[in-house]
């Protein structure tokens, strides 16, 4: 399940279990697995993570920086169609030359999630990665919000959402806020960090074989069958901050109950999910 939370494991294991028959699994190896607690789960699967990555974001200087309004706070949000973007670096440990990078879109509301690698960050290719990760979002685009880097803070990504038949508002986050974009920032690590790891990759041949495993099987494990924990509620009691999520849900999941899609838009979306196998999936990322 690509080392979630154990949160989220309890709550996965029942749909997974599905997908393990005729393997061999055995009633009673079954049973214990869907009586695992959360706490037993940290027990059993503690392990290490390491790495580091490097910020690239270099402030965008253009005119249109005053045009795009700034929005801190993302909390009113309810309803999919919001989404807020990000770039990862595949540098490693120099950001010097040339490299690939991958462009990270999630919607505030569902949690839904699409990636796609780039050459560089010019405006042109990241318009285009827009364009294509627009198409794979199950329901329509309504606002856009990004940090204030030049690749996101230019014409051409200006012109595409403001100037089209239904303009998109776009919005960006304060300078050198990173909370203002804490959702994407979450994404960038489990998304991306944890399937390409920090290395460098300066080869532009990698770009297609990235977007494979980011459009037909990464992409597709996290939204239909990996659930995600939305936090509700945040208090202050005795210097401890105290924090309340709602029960862990897939993507899918938030999609569906947004009742936001049409029947038809809905009846695709679900074949789209009963295709697609979480076992098979992994396989293929392995392979």
């Amino acid at each position: 399940m690509g080392r979630i939370c154990s949160k989220r494991i309890v709550k996965a294991i029942p749909e997974w279990l599905t997908y393990y028959e005729g393997t061999g699994l055995t009633e009673g190896t079954e049973s214990q697995l869907k009586e695992l607690s959360a706490t037993t789960i940290d027990r059993l699967l503690k392990s290490e993570r390491t790495g580091k990555g490097r910020s690239t974001t270099k402030p965008s200087q253009y005119w249109y920086k005053s045009r795009i309004p700034i929005q801190a706070e993302d909390s009113h949000i309810t309803d999919p169609g919001f989404v807020t973007s990000d770039t990862v670096a595949h540098c490693g440990e120099t950001v010097a030359g040339e490299y690939t990078l991958s462009l990270t879109v999630i919607d505030l509301a569902t949690a839904w999630t699409e990636n796609r690698a780039t050459w560089r960050k010019g405006s042109t290719v990241i318009k285009e990665a827009m364009q294509d990760v627009e198409d794979s979002f199950p329901f329509s685009i309504t606002g856009f919000k990004s940090d204030c880097g030049s690749e996101f803070i230019n014409s051409e990504l200006f012109k595409y959402f403001v100037q089209r038949e239904e303009p998109i508002q776009f919005y960006r986050s304060r300078p050198y806020q990173k909370n203002d974009n804490c959702h994407v920032e979450q994404k960038n690590l489990t998304h991306v960090r944890r399937l390409f790891g920090y290395d460098r990759f300066d080869n532009e041949e990698l770009v297609g074989f990235m977007n494979n495993i980011y459009k037909n099987y990464w992409n597709p494990l996290q939204n239909y069958f990996l659930p995600t924990m939305k936090l509700i509620k945040k208090e202050r009691i005795n210097g401890k901050i105290k924090k309340k999520f709602d029960e862990p849900q897939t993507p899918f999941e938030r999609v569906l109950n947004s009742n936001k899609l049409t029947a038809e838009e809905r009846e695709k979306l679900i074949e789209k999910k009963e295709k697609t196998k979480p076992i098979r999936v992994k396989d293929g990322i392995g392979n």
